[in-house]
């Protein structure tokens, strides 16, 4: 049975109003809504092969479209200098650019330091720097970003970018095993922010709540990935990974939590 859409939506979005067949339901419900399905791991997988008809490049994940989010971006504070010149180096000359925080994430996490008061922030992921120099922009003269990685090349380059920032003394990047580096880390964080490889999410969750300040506040990326939170069984690793998370922290009685669909999705939360 064919699915039929408004006609003032399908005529603001493809000009002219109708029905669509069945088989090309959920590429039209994308088209329409300007959403994108896992554009990571899913390429070629039987179930988004429709997706074809509709390319979107991998560097813009997200679910509204690329016209609303670069709207959303021209109405918020502007990203730095620096911070739009790492944008353009990674999207030009680095692998799997589409993991980059991008200008709009970036202004959210300083408007939570600011309304927060943060002084000491947390990173669980760096690659090549924009969201660890963005926060660090945020933070007081004596703050301080404690950012973890494992990838020598890539914060090799945020490395570069940082020392042209005068917020670049601000940050502190620790490579090595993150779960276990935590643990050694003295006082407490008042914004945490993970953002590295999504089977890791739950242990680096547990970690950051030991070392989390009275008010502070956890911001967790790519919690919705591309929409595979939906589906019953995710079809990537990273996808399952992500709703065993969600779950975690849903059914956490402990935690209050906000989940928002900025970007790929972002978890906020904080103890009660």
């Amino acid at each position: 049975m064919p699915i039929s859409f408004s006609a003032e939506k399908v005529a603001g979005v493809l000009g002219t109003p109708g029905s669509f067949p069945a088989e090309k339901e959920m590429g039209t419900f994308y088209k329409i809504l300007g959403v994108r399905p896992n554009l990571r791991e899913s390429r070629g997988n039987a179930n988004f092969g429709f997706f074809k008809e509709f390319p979107m490049p991998d560097e813009k994940l997200g679910f509204v479209s690329e016209a609303l989010d670069n709207y959303c971006v021209d109405h918020s504070t502007p990203a730095s200098t620096i911070c739009n010149e790492i944008e353009t180096y990674t999207r030009k000359s680095v692998e799997q650019s589409m993991m980059l925080t991008g200008p709009l994430e970036g202004a959210f996490l300083k408007f939570l330091i600011r309304l927060t008061g943060a002084k000491r922030v947390l990173e669980f992921g760096t690659y090549t720097g924009y969201s660890a120099l963005s926060m660090a922009e945020a933070l007081p003269s004596d703050g301080k970003v404690v950012t973890l990685d494992i990838d020598p090349k890539n914060t090799a380059i945020a490395k570069e970018f940082w020392s042209c920032s005068d917020h670049g003394k601000k940050i502190q990047l620790i490579l090595g095993d993150a779960v276990e580096t935590v643990r050694l880390l003295e006082g407490q964080f008042d914004l945490v922010f993970i953002d590295a490889d999504k089977p890791g999410y739950i242990k680096y969750l547990d970690a950051a709540l030991a070392k989390l300040s009275v008010k502070g506040v956890i911001a967790v990326d790519n919690t919705l990935f591309s929409g595979e939170v939906l589906q019953k069984s995710p079809p990537s690793e990273n996808g399952r990974a992500i709703a065993a998370f969600n779950e975690r922290v849903r059914t956490d009685p402990k935690l209050d939590t906000v989940l928002l669909p900025i970007r790929d999705g972002l978890y906020l939360i904080r103890k009660r």
